[in-house]
């Protein structure tokens, strides 16, 4: 079940230049081995490993599927200190695992994402798994959480001022727009605040900044009691091309959808 909740709104607002979106470096971060999910003790998912790469960290967890088919394992989203992170999108997550076999996953998540949310240390990390068989129907869906070696750092919150959409417990804030920092031209910070029991996306499905069209391309998953971050992207060439300099003005098409997840397995 899915219910959609669109609104618009025109924001006069001073988003030049500066940003508080600031560098992170991420602080070095180890697990040791836990099981997440357990399915009836037919398909098992267990944390094995929190590895440090180039591009951020790479979590390996371990699928044992104890049926006698083919079982598919997702991770849709996580959370890392209480804030959903989107895993690396150019990598698929829908896994097919082999009956009674055992199979490892890596979910990437990339040290951009983690600065974005201003996480510089991992202290904790709430996996969102599904489970479907063959025809991609859900089995099961649960959520497990690991500490780390840092589980004591608290995570320090940014300060969002500009509130511009709320509904029922879901806020959305916006933060200055950074113009040196963008690899695109400028970019819109996002914050979205769920204090709901249903885990949420957020999408724009028209945003206008005088006369410039830019769209997230990707919805904000938030987790239900969660936190989320993400960026929106203005181009260049068309600021040029329609002579703007500064962003003053925006028009904003909110499209919230409340993904209602199972409670008990089917």
């Amino acid at each position: 079940m899915k219910k959609i909740i669109k609104a618009i709104m025109i924001l006069s607002l001073l988003l030049t230049g500066c940003s508080n979106n600031k560098e992170t470096k991420v602080k070095e971060t180890t697990i040791e081995e836990k099981i997440l999910f357990n399915y009836v003790n037919k398909v098992i998912v267990t944390a094995k490993q929190l590895v440090k790469k180039d591009h951020g960290y790479d979590l390996i967890v371990s699928v044992d599927n104890k049926t006698e088919e083919i079982v598919r394992y997702n991770c849709p989203y996580l959370t890392i200190n209480g804030i959903t992170i989107d895993i690396d999108p150019y990598v698929n997550h829908n896994i097919e695992i082999e009956p009674n076999s055992t199979k490892e996953v890596t979910l990437s998540i990339m040290d951009t994402i983690l600065q974005q949310a201003s996480i510089d240390t991992i202290a904790n990390i709430d996996l969102y798994t599904d489970i479907f068989d063959t025809d991609l129907d859900i089995i099961a869906r649960q959520q497990g959480f690991v500490e780390t070696s840092n589980k004591d750092h608290k995570q320090e919150n940014r300060v969002f001022d500009n509130l511009v959409y709320e509904y029922k417990g879901v806020k959305l804030y916006i933060d200055k727009v950074s113009n040196e920092e963008s690899f695109w031209g400028s970019d819109l910070l996002v914050y979205v605040d769920n204090h709901t029991d249903q885990d949420i996306i957020i999408t724009f499905t028209d945003l206008t900044s005088q006369m410039v069209n830019s769209t997230m391309y990707n919805g904000l998953k938030v987790a239900k009691y969660k936190k989320a971050y993400s960026q929106i992207f203005f181009n260049e060439k068309e600021f040029k091309t329609n002579h703007i300099t500064d962003i003053t003005q925006l028009a904003i098409t909110v499209q919230q959808l409340n993904e209602i997840a199972p409670n008990e397995f089917k």
